[in-house]
C-alpha cells in the first residue's frame, strides 16, 4: 500500500471515527433525554400512586360515612314506624274512650230524663195524697159537726211529706 493508499484510508477511517464519535454523542444526547423522560415519569407514577392512595383513604372513608348513615337511616325509620303505631294505637285508644264517653252521656241524660219524670210522679202521689187526706179530713170534720159542709181549703202544716 502506497502512502497515498494509507492517507486515503486514514481519511476514510477519521471520517468514520468523527462519524461514530457523534453518533456516539447523539446517542449520549437521546440517553440524557430518555433518562431524563424516565426520571420525570417515575416521579409522576410516584405522585399518580399517592393520590390513588388518598382517594382509596377518602373512598374507605367515605364509604364507612355511608355505611354509618345508613345505618342511621335505618335505625330512624325503624323508630319512625314503632311510633306511628303508638300514635295509631293511641289514637284508637282515644277514639274508643270518646266512645265511652258519648255512651255515658247518653246514660247521663237518660238518668235526668227518668229523675225528672220521677220527680214529677211524687209530686203527683205527694197532691194526690194530700188531696186525699184532706178529704178525710174535711169529711171527718162535717161528720164530728153539725156545721155543714167546710167551704175553705187551706194547706195542712208540715204532715211529714217531704217533695
Amino acid at each position: 500500500m502506497s502512502d497515498s493508499d494509507i492517507k486515503g484510508l486514514k481519511k476514510v477511517l477519521a471520517r468514520q471515527a468523527k462519524h461514530d464519535e457523534k453518533n456516539l454523542q447523539r446517542a449520549r444526547q437521546d440517553l440524557a433525554k430518555v433518562e431524563k423522560a424516565y426520571n420525570k415519569s417515575k416521579k409522576d407514577t410516584a405522585k399518580a400512586r399517592d393520590e390513588l392512595q388518598k382517594t382509596l383513604k377518602q373512598q374507605a372513608t367515605t364509604s364507612k360515612d355511608l355505611e354509618s348513615a345508613h345505618k342511621k337511616q335505618t335505625k330512624a325509620a325503624e323508630t319512625l314506624r314503632k311510633v306511628e303505631d303508638t300514635y295509631q294505637e293511641k289514637r284508637h285508644h282515644e277514639s274508643l274512650r270518646f266512645q265511652d264517653v258519648e255512651k255515658v252521656q247518653e246514660q247521663m241524660s237518660e238518668s235526668y230524663r227518668v229523675k225528672a219524670a220521677n220527680d214529677q210522679d211524687r209530686e203527683r202521689q205527694k197532691a194526690s195524697a194530700y188531696i186525699s187526706m184532706r178529704r178525710q179530713q174535711v169529711a171527718e170534720e162535717n161528720s164530728n159537726s153539725d156545721r155543714g159542709p167546710v167551704t175553705s181549703f187551706a194547706p195542712p202544716a208540715d204532715n211529714g211529706v217531704q217533695s
